[in-house]
């Protein structure tokens, strides 16, 4: 199926909407229902604690918490600026560089709204930071994003190396 510009655009804005949605309100349950710093049980390796984040990845620039959020709605800006700007863009990597956009509003919209990031996920089969959807679909995003960019760029060196 061929997505005409205004529909692919569309469709683009109603993930980073949905998605954006999404992390909010599995915040919002977490607000409602889970205290802060008691962590639950175990299920299947995780488990939920509720966590405030002042910084960004593993805590980094925690003590420059204004930086960060200006720093931040900079990168979210050029991210949707670069999604849009190229219409021919295959539809999969628009695809992530939405999904991108939206972990970084997700997270962007907790540092507006309380001054810190609110995190939940907790792995315990292995030490790691603590994290939340939006950290999921970004990093996810950019995994798959990353692999596609390679993909690409595999076929366009076959393609130049190929013999006449």
């Amino acid at each position: 199926m061929k997505l005409t510009p205004p529909k692919k655009t569309a469709i683009l804005i109603a993930l980073i909407l949905a998605a954006v949605g999404i992390d909010q309100l599995l915040k919002q349950l977490v607000i409602l229902y889970l205290p802060l710093r008691q962590p639950t049980d175990s299920i299947l390796g995780f488990r939920l604690h509720h966590t405030h984040n002042t910084g960004a990845a593993f805590s980094i620039f925690r003590e420059h918490p204004n930086f960060l959020a200006i720093f931040v709605s900079i990168v979210i800006l050029g991210c949707l600026i670069y999604l849009f700007a190229d219409p021919k863009r295959p539809y999969p990597q628009s695809v992530c560089l939405a999904l991108i956009c939206a972990g970084g509003m997700g997270n962007l919209v907790d540092r507006l709204r309380f001054g810190y990031v609110l995190d939940y996920i907790e792995p315990v089969f292995m030490r790691f930071a603590i994290f939340n959807f939006a950290d999921m679909i970004l990093t996810c995003a950019v995994a798959v994003w990353t692999f596609l960019l390679f993909r690409e760029l595999l076929k366009e060196r076959r393609r130049i190396n190929r013999p006449v």
